[in-house]
C-alpha cells in the first residue's frame, strides 16, 4: 500500500487554479447547478467506517437551497434500508456530487449533515407526501469538478446508451441476488 508521500511522487502538484476553486459556500453558479440538477449522489460513512454511496433524484431543483451555506435534500420513499440516513445520524458527514444531463462538469459539496422532519421545509419539496425526512447539509466545501470522467465515459452520448431490453431487468437481478423469485422479471411488469 502506498503512503501519501509515495502517492505524491506519482502525480504532479495540483495547479493553483484547482486549489483556488474550493469555496466554503454557494455562489450564483453553484446555485444554478443545483437548480438544474435532477440527480445527486450522496456519500456517507458510519462510525465503524462502513461507506454508503446512494443516488437521490427528482425533478430538476428537487434539492432546496436554503441559504448560501445550507441545502436540504428530500428523502423520498424507497427501500427503507436507511443506510445513508443512519450513517448521517452516526457521523454527521456527507459528500454530494450533483449532475446535470448534458453537462460534463459536476458540482461537489462536502459538509456536515443531519436528518430532519421540519414541516416548513418538508412542505417545500415536490411530492411532499412522499418525503419522510430530509437531509440538512451545512456546506463546508463546494466546487465545480472538471468533466474529464464524464467526457471519457461518453455518458451523455445517446449512441453509447444501452438498450434496456438488452440488459437484465431489476427484477431479474434482484431475484438472482436472493436466489428466488420475489419480483416480476420483465421490464414492462417492473414499470
Amino acid at each position: 500500500m502506498l503512503t501519501k508521500a509515495q502517492l505524491r511522487e506519482l502525480y504532479q502538484a495540483p495547479s493553483e487554479r484547482s486549489q483556488k476553486k474550493l469555496l466554503n459556500e454557494l455562489e450564483e453558479h453553484g446555485k444554478l447547478f443545483i437548480s438544474r440538477s435532477p440527480l445527486v449522489v450522496i456519500s456517507t460513512h458510519s462510525e465503524t467506517g462502513r461507506c454508503d454511496c446512494s443516488p437521490r433524484g427528482g425533478e430538476p431543483g428537487f434539492v432546496r437551497i436554503l441559504s448560501d451555506s445550507q441545502i436540504a435534500i428530500p428523502d423520498f420513499r424507497g427501500n427503507n434500508r436507511l443506510d445513508s440516513l443512519e450513517n448521517i445520524v452516526e457521523t454527521g458527514e456527507i459528500g454530494c456530487v450533483f449532475l446535470v444531463p448534458g453537462i460534463s462538469e459536476t458540482l461537489r459539496i462536502n459538509g456536515s449533515a443531519s436528518v430532519h422532519v421540519d414541516p416548513e421545509i418538508m412542505g417545500q419539496f415536490e411530492d411532499a407526501d412522499s418525503v419522510r425526512t430530509y437531509i440538512l447539509v451545512d456546506i463546508k466545501e463546494v466546487y465545480i469538478h472538471c468533466g474529464k470522467a464524464l467526457l471519457r465515459s461518453e455518458i451523455w452520448d445517446a449512441s453509447t446508451h444501452v438498450n434496456p431490453l438488452d440488459f437484465p431487468s431489476f427484477g431479474t437481478i434482484f431475484n438472482a441476488h436472493l436466489g428466488k423469485t420475489v419480483l416480476p422479471e420483465s421490464h414492462e411488469e417492473i414499470a
